[in-house]
């Protein structure tokens, strides 16, 4: 006999131990030998269980949920949107009014300007000679005029008044002579032909006396009103002429019309310009506007001033109604609605462009509840459904019961539903997916 077979006859456990008597009653529990016992004790037990159950001491928690009740509407609305444009108040696309060389370029693409900032310059040369030329041309004009105004200088009367006498003293010396030839040719001692040049020589005195009288007569008088009237009416066309030089001047000098922006250069340095070609266009970004379409039955609601909100890509901009266009577009039949658009920074503006888009609410009307869209779960035949506590208990607990809905309208954590509902009703906010009809509930709320 080896020592294994003597262990087990002594009661030793495969330990090399002898079993207590707690391991032996296990050992005997498990073999069978317990199953009477423990069927026994679940017997004996039952009744306590049961008594303690329907006294009420311990119980089944009931599932408790959030609940609200619905309020009946008689309608909704929604949001449309109405889109358009950004654009800029002002845009232009400039150039020169002459022909001309394009010398020097200031600004380039991309860059803001002032308005009355210099843009671009062609050659002048040409201009600035004429220029020149019609000053002097002017000058010269201008004082002729003013010796007109004054009149005669003194020394000139005076030599007048001297020619007068001179001339006096020359008729009146031929006058004798002629007396005396007279006298003579009428005695027959002079001769005829003496006689004729002593007559042809006074009268041509008396001529030179005369002129010389009007000659200081005229100088006495000073100069004649036409002859200034003449005089300024040329220093007059002179000016203009130069004006106009000076203008053309100014034209070859391109200028911003506003300030803003250059959106794009055309042309660069050493070109030929003709009159009308783009050089640059300018957009004014500072001040933007946009032109949104609506249709005819509301642009009657629109007034100039009133403020509204409208969506520019990511942005909400306010803009502020300055015009409502007379006009229906032909294309859109729509009536155009002008916004003055607002932006606090320059991170924030809208370039000119981008859509426009104003959000304008339209009414709907129909019977129904608003309910939170967790409210609802999925049906069939395209309804939804939502779950009513029919709270008939009064120790807070309420049994579920099941409404098929229809979906109206879905606004942001909402639904508009009709149904089988009715005003004042609890319906289960949340946790849809927990409860099933017929499910005694506990109300949280």
């Amino acid at each position: 006999m080896n020592s294994s077979d003597s262990d087990r006859r002594n009661g030793l456990s495969f330990f090399g131990r002898r079993l207590t008597k707690r391991q032996r009653l296990t050992t005997w529990l498990a073999g069978g030998g317990g199953l009477g016992l423990l069927i026994v004790a679940v017997v004996w037990a039952g009744p306590a269980f049961a008594s303690r159950e329907t006294s009420g001491v311990v119980g089944p928690r009931r599932l408790p949920v959030q609940t609200l009740r619905i309020v009946a509407a008689d309608g909704y609305s929604f949001d449309r949107d109405y889109a358009g444009e950004v654009v800029a108040r002002r845009a232009a696309s400039i150039g020169f009014e002459l022909s001309g060389r394009l010398v020097r370029l200031q600004v380039d693409e991309g860059d803001r300007v002032d308005a009355g900032d210099v843009l671009a310059v062609i050659d002048t040369r040409n201009t600035i000679a004429q220029r020149d030329a019609q000053r002097s041309e002017l000058a010269s004009a201008r004082a002729r005029l003013e010796e007109l105004r004054r009149g005669p200088r003194a020394e000139v009367i005076a030599r007048a008044r001297a020619e007068v006498q001179r001339t006096e003293a020359e008729h009146s010396n031929w006058t004798r002579k002629l007396a005396k030839r007279s006298e003579l040719f009428e005695r027959g001692v002079a001769a005829e032909e003496e006689y004729d040049d002593a007559v042809y020589a006074t009268r041509a005195a008396a001529a030179a006396l005369e002129a010389a009288r009007q000659r200081l007569a005229e100088l006495e008088n000073g100069t004649r009103p036409e002859q200034i009237a003449a005089q300024q009416a040329l220093v007059e066309q002179l000016e203009a002429a130069l004006r106009n030089t000076e203008i053309l001047l100014d034209k070859s000098t391109l200028r911003a019309p506003f300030g803003g922006q250059v959106a794009r250069r055309t042309m660069d340095e050493g070109q030929v310009v003709a009159p009308g070609t783009t050089i640059f266009r300018i957009v004014e970004d500072d001040a933007l506007e946009a032109r949104v379409g609506v249709p005819g039955r509301l642009a009657g609601r629109f007034r100039t001033g009133d403020q509204h909100v409208l969506r520019v890509g990511s942005l909400e901009l306010a803009g502020t109604v300055r015009a409502v266009l007379p006009e229906v577009d032909a294309s859109t039949r729509t009536v155009t609605v002008v916004f003055t658009l607002h932006a606090d920074a320059a991170t924030t503006r809208p370039r000119p462009g981008q859509i426009a888009r104003l959000a304008w609410p339209t009414p709907v009307a129909g019977d129904g509840f608003w309910l939170p869209l967790p409210a609802l779960t999925k049906g069939s035949r395209g309804l939804w459904s939502c779950f009513v506590a029919d709270a008939e208990a009064t120790d807070g607990t309420a049994r579920i019961e099941r409404r098929a809905v229809e979906v109206l309208h879905v606004d942001n954590e909402r639904a508009y539903v009709r149904g089988v509902l009715r005003d004042g009703e609890r319906v289960v906010a949340a946790g849809v997916e927990r409860i099933v009809p017929g499910q005694i509930v506990e109300l949280a709320d």
